[in-house]
């Protein structure tokens, strides 16, 4: 029985194109090289299967066997083959994921073991992941056919191996391993290898792919029913919230990536939010090694305090903002929960933080502007004896001051001055408001 590929997932490319893939499964959904997230992602769409051919090496994260047991937990067939789904399927398939190819044979043997088997460097998805490199596979599966074709004899095979295997995995290239039997004084046998390669090459990788693809043609996915139980830790929480579908209302989700990809289009916005994040990080990290746990009753006034700032208040606007933000109440407390905890970090904290502050502004090429509008301002106050004027020397009071200020940053006067001036980063209500007067004073002399 034949089979269209519908409901399967490929992750594919550089070992085979897409449209190799269609040719075999038309109504398979083709997708690049797998990165980590990528089988997560993928899974959630309940696919009837998912097949991983391809997967990113070193500078992108690799797919990670957490997703991947995720997915067969989940009741969805997993299938590897050719080049990482090779390496993957081996380590997994205690666990049920189903390995196809001489590839993925050798490496459940233990014959290979080495992730550089089967890298290579390649082109973007523009370039149709276009191959740079020559994969080690398929120079030992080719030195093979060479020997056996009676091109070589197997000392001098062997000799190339070391070679091949010698070099990074992306100066790997037919070109380069002739090169290097000719300094090693193979020349006959480079020369006879170089006439009969054109014909002989052996491409393992793609060999591979196209079993994985023509099983999946032709045979119904296997049933997948795991013995195991799927433990989740705080790396796979982790995972989640970076790769996962923000909604969770399934095939229709909007991808967090593409959240982010919104941010990224706005200029600067995304390196002042990842340090933010980064520091977020450091803090719940510092939280978590000082074991700060904050009560419930400092948990709700932290979330009284969110909705407050945020401007929510009433239930229906509440609940229309947990909408909007892909979030359930247990989330949001969650969240207030890890608010209260990094607001004990800040305040343990606090002293440590001001003396970086300086630091920051000079990295962030604010200092140099901060400081000579400090200078001006001091100068100008100190001239006429007000460097510290009380509110009265604006010819108004403090509660004006607070009025004025807060109208101009588009808020109303909160109901705890001193809460808010201390939580801004003011040593209490009296110093915000000796700020004011002062840059009050300032603007009044500037403009006589």
């Amino acid at each position: 029985m034949s089979h269209r590929g519908e409901g399967i997932c490929v992750f594919v490319g550089p070992s085979l194109s897409a449209t190799a893939v269609s040719e075999v499964l038309p109504a398979a959904t083709v997708l690049g090289p797998a990165a980590q997230g990528d089988v997560y992602r993928a899974a959630r769409m309940r696919p009837t299967a998912l097949a991983i051919v391809d997967g990113y090496f070193e500078r992108v994260p690799a797919v990670w066997h957490k997703e991947i047991l995720w997915a067969l937990h989940e009741g969805i067939p997993v299938y590897g083959s050719s080049s990482m789904g090779a390496l993957r399927a081996a380590e997994l398939a205690a666990f049920g994921m189903v390995g196809v190819g001489w590839v993925f044979e050798r490496f459940v043997s233990g014959e290979l073991t080495d992730d550089d088997e089967v890298a290579v460097a390649h082109g973007n998805a523009d370039d149709g992941y276009r191959v740079i490199s020559e994969a080690m596979v398929n120079i030992r599966r080719t030195l093979d056919h060479a020997v056996t074709s009676g091109v070589l004899d197997a000392g001098d095979a062997a000799g190339l191996v070391r070679l091949a295997k010698a070099r990074f995995y992306p100066d790997r290239s037919w070109p380069q391993l002739l090169s290097d039997a000719e300094e090693s004084g193979m020349t006959r046998s480079a020369a006879e290898l170089r006439t009969w390669l054109p014909s002989g090459r052996i491409d393992q990788k793609r060999l591979d792919a196209l079993d994985l693809l023509d099983l999946l043609r032709t045979a119904a996915p296997a049933q997948v029913e795991v013995p195991w139980s799927f433990e989740h830790t705080i790396w796979w929480d982790m995972l989640v919230r970076s790769a996962g579908v923000v909604d969770g209302s399934g095939s229709h989700g909007v991808v967090l990536d593409l959240v982010i990809d919104e941010l990224r289009l706005d200029d600067g916005a995304f390196g002042q939010a990842y340090r933010g994040a980064m520091l977020r990080a450091l803090a719940v990290a510092e939280a978590g090694r000082e074991n700060l746990h904050p009560g419930q009753a400092a948990v709700r006034d932290e979330a009284n305090a969110l909705c407050h700032r945020l401007g929510l208040t009433d239930q229906p606007a509440f609940e229309a903002w947990l909408v909007g933000n892909r979030l359930d109440l247990a989330q949001f407390t969650e969240i207030t929960a890890t608010e209260t905890a990094l607001a004990l970090v800040m305040t343990r904290r606090g002293p440590e933080a001001m003396a970086q502050l300086p630091d920051h502004l000079r990295v962030t090429g604010q200092f140099g502007h901060l400081l000579a509008k400090a200078e001006h301002k001091q100068k100008v106050l100190a001239a006429v004896g007000q460097d510290n004027p009380a509110a009265s020397a604006t010819g108004t009071d403090a509660a004006t001051l607070y009025e004025n200020w807060f109208r101009a940053h588009g808020s109303a006067v909160p109901a705890d001055v001193d809460a808010w001036a201390r939580a801004a980063g003011y040593r209490d209500e009296d110093a915000f408001r000796r700020v004011l007067a002062r840059d009050a004073v300032y603007r009044m002399l500037e403009r006589t």
